[in-house]
């Protein structure tokens, strides 16, 4: 039996205002925690809370490649 329990952080707008692709996480049959971003596997753990620590890494990693972009560009 295959649970799926998707955790979905707001919605992040880019610069151009344009909305970045969420990441939410599931639970495979095996029981193994995944963090995907539509519909492609970005990471996992093998608890629910590693997994969220997870995607909020990804997301802090995320805001900082921003943050860089936006200070390289003229």
């Amino acid at each position: 039996m295959r649970e799926e329990n998707h955790i979905q952080p707001p919605r992040e707008s880019g610069n151009d205002g344009s909305a970045t692709p969420q990441l939410e996480i599931s639970q495979t049959a095996t029981g193994y925690w995944i963090v995907q971003q539509e519909g492609r596997h970005v990471t996992g753990a093998m608890t629910r809370p590693a997994a969220e620590a997870e995607r909020e890494l990804m997301l802090r990693l995320r805001s900082r490649a921003v943050r860089r972009n936006a200070l390289v560009r003229p």
